[in-house]
This record gives C-alpha cells, sequence and structure tokens, in this order.
C-alpha cells in the first residue's frame, strides 16, 4: 500500500481496530508513506493498532493521538532517510494515557530519535531492536524494559528545555524532566541492552531541564554498553552489566 498523501495520513484509526498482517511465508507487507505526509499511521480516540511479524511501515511516522490509544509493533517501522521518529506521541492532557508494546521480532529503525514519548502512558520494550540518532526520550509516562537492543548512533547532545519535541540525541534512553509535559516519568529496566556508538554517547542520561520532580528509575539488570550519566535521579542501580 502506497500512499501519495502530502498532507494526511495514509491510514487513520479513529477509535477503532487495525491488524496488518503478512499474509504469506515469502513476501512481506509494505506500508509506505511520504515524509511530507502528516504520518503513516495515526491512532486517534483510543484507537488500536498491531503490526505484526513481517508488516513493514516505512517513511513517516506512526503518531498515537487520544486518550486510550494503543499500538503493539512485531513487525518493521522505517523512517530512516527523514527527520521523522519511528513512533511518536503527543503531549497535550487529551492525548496521555497511550499504550505502546515492542514485542520480539520488532524492528524500529530512525534517522532521527526512534521513539518520542512526551505522553502519559506506557510503553513496554519486551524484544526486537530500536536503533535511531537517538533510542527513545521520555518526557512523560512509564517506560519497562525487560529485553530487546536500543542503540543509539548518533553524537551526544543536550539542547536544553524547550517547549515542543525532543531535547536529546545520542543517548539510548534519555529521561527528561519538563515541567510543561506530562508531569512525571518512570523508567524500569531489568532486562536487555542499551548501547550508545556516537561520541560522547550515553546508554542511559537524565537530567532535569525545568521544575523540581525528579524522575523515577530502577535498574535491577540490563547490559549498559555505555555510560549512564543521570543528573538529578540517584541511587537507582540495583543490577546490571556495564
Amino acid at each position: 500500500y502506497t500512499s501519495t498523501s502530502t498532507s494526511w495520513q495514509a491510514i487513520l484509526v479513529n477509535g477503532g481496530s487495525l491488524t496488518i498482517t503478512d499474509g504469506s511465508a515469502d513476501k512481506g507487507g509494505k506500508l509506505v508513506a511520504p515524509a511530507t505526509a502528516n504520518s503513516a499511521i495515526q491512532i486517534s480516540s483510543g484507537g488500536s493498532v498491531a503490526i505484526q511479524s513481517g508488516v513493514t511501515v516505512a517513511g513517516n511516522v506512526i503518531l498515537l493521538l487520544g486518550s486510550g490509544s494503543n499500538l503493539t509493533v512485531a513487525g518493521s517501522i522505517d523512517t530512516t532517510g527523514t527527520a521523522n521518529p519511528a513512533i511518536q506521541g503527543n503531549g497535550t492532557p487529551n492525548n496521555w494515557g497511550t499504550s505502546i508494546t515492542i514485542l520480539e521480532g520488532a524492528e524500529i529503525k530512525s534517522g532521527n530519535l526512534a521513539i518520542y514519548h512526551p505522553q502519559s502512558g506506557d510503553l513496554k520494550i519486551q524484544g526486537g531492536t530500536i536503533t535511531g540518532a537517538g533510542g527513545i526520550e521520555m518526557k512523560g509516562g512509564t517506560l519497562e524494559m525487560t529485553g530487546g537492543t536500543i542503540t543509539a548512533t548518533g553524537a551526544f547532545s543536550d539542547n536544553g528545555p524547550n517547549g515542543n519535541g525532543s531535547s536529546v540525541n545520542g543517548a539510548a534512553i534519555a529521561v527528561i524532566t519538563n515541567e510543561g509535559y506530562a508531569g512525571g516519568v518512570q523508567v524500569n529496566i531489568s532486562s536487555g541492552t542499551l548501547k550508545a556508538a556516537g561520541t560522547g554517547g550515553c546508554a542511559l542520561y537524565e537530567v532535569v531541564h525545568s521544575g523540581t520532580k525528579t524522575p523515577t528509575i530502577q535498574v535491577t539488570g540490563g547490559n549498559f554498553q555505555q555510560k549512564i550519566d543521570a543528573k538529578a535521579a540517584t541511587g537507582f542501580i540495583e543490577g546490571g552489566w556495564f
């Protein structure tokens, strides 16, 4: 399926449910949306999308808008060659309460930040690979990592507080406190691998850009193949390999 839209999303799931399935053993399905479109898939108003193994969504972001919207990925999302993340939410209150699950076998790739999560909601990394100039940036919600590999390829930079969009590059996981967003971040890492290949990169980076709330971080396991740099959170490492 190829979209030619330069303004709208290729597929809109507005309160309904969509499963994209690979229907054969030797040929995967593919959804291609141009980088000039609004998004490849927009999930709104509690809609639900499942991208199954063997399916590729390419060229543009999967955008979650609306409380209760849900995304499950076992296939591939590829926005390399564009400035778009592979998966992104929205930090305004009417978009809180989303759920994103990355399953074993999934492949998430971006030329920019792979997953941008400014909203209150749950992000579960259970397996698969996530690769981008930055891996995951959490400005709101809960991240539960129990498997998978996250790799940041970009040189590290922290652009400081901003009112919209991502702030950090070059970190496998970046945890940002910004009082303009959902009001709290919780990160639990019990397994998986976090890599940073770029200059000055971090496996895990945490900073308070504005406000006084310190994020809740718990590391009980995992393989950290670059440094941890936490500016405010303390005493959260209980296990893992470094």
